[in-house]
């Protein structure tokens, strides 16, 4: 009998055996599923992130694109408007210190000398900014806050000899206005080249340095107008 039984043993441990090995695969079979799925994640995540990549590269490059577009069609409409327009865009700005008295500025040479600050405006530029840029650039003043942009304008036409003896481009000049308030003791420096020489006057002495009569009722016009604010 106990023969039988021993010999029944090995029967049972393989059956425990064969038990395991199936346990063993199975297990073997969910790690190898896990790994797939991590990987197949991973690869759908780093899918995600080239699309994301490259949709912000395609939108870079549609935005650098629309600058483009956008400062050529700015440079083109400064062209066609300097074309329809045969005088020169130019601004002139109205100093005024807190004792309401008006900077004035002379230029070397014997007709129209004295004249307010003004300059012409360049492409890419508006009138606040041109009118910040001449002021610096004559008088060695820089602004901390913007000019007021004015509403009133005054164009001209060069006198015919000075279109003779220059040759100049434009037909006369188109001037904006714009207006700022300074300190009394702003310190003005000329930059003796277009420059010569300056002033602080009242506005009521204007007649006595601006000689085109049509020029200076529109300079006052913006001085008044200019004070109120």
């Amino acid at each position: 009998m106990s023969s039988a039984i021993d010999s029944a043993l090995p029967v049972q441990e393989h059956a425990r055996g064969s038990g395991g090995g199936c346990g063993a695969s199975g297990l073997g079979l969910t790690y190898s599923y896990a790994i797939r799925k991590k990987e197949a994640k991973e690869a759908r995540e780093t899918k995600e992130s080239k699309k994301e990549i490259l949709w912000l590269l395609w939108l870079l490059w549609l935005l650098c694109n629309l600058w483009l577009l956008f400062r050529a069609i700015k440079h083109y409409t400064f062209y066609v408007s300097n074309q329809k327009n045969p005088h020169r865009q130019c601004v002139s700005i109205i100093v005024l210190n807190a004792k309401g008295d008006v900077l004035i500025v002379h230029k070397p040479r014997k007709n129209d000398a004295w004249q307010i600050p003004q300059g012409g405006i360049e492409e890419g530029e508006n009138a606040i900014e041109a009118g910040k840029r001449e002021l610096l650039e004559e008088t060695n003043i820089n602004l901390k806050e913007d000019p007021v942009l004015c509403s009133q304008f005054y164009q001209y036409d060069y006198p015919e000899g000075f279109k003779r003896a220059e040759k100049p481009k434009y037909e006369g000049q188109n001037l904006q206005f714009v207006a700022t308030h300074v300190p009394d003791d702003t310190i003005v420096k000329v930059d003796q080249r277009e420059l010569n020489d300056f002033k602080w006057i009242k506005p009521d002495e204007l007649k006595k340095y601006l000689n085109r009569r049509d020029y200076r009722e529109i300079v006052e016009e913006v001085i008044k107008s200019s004070i109120k604010y």
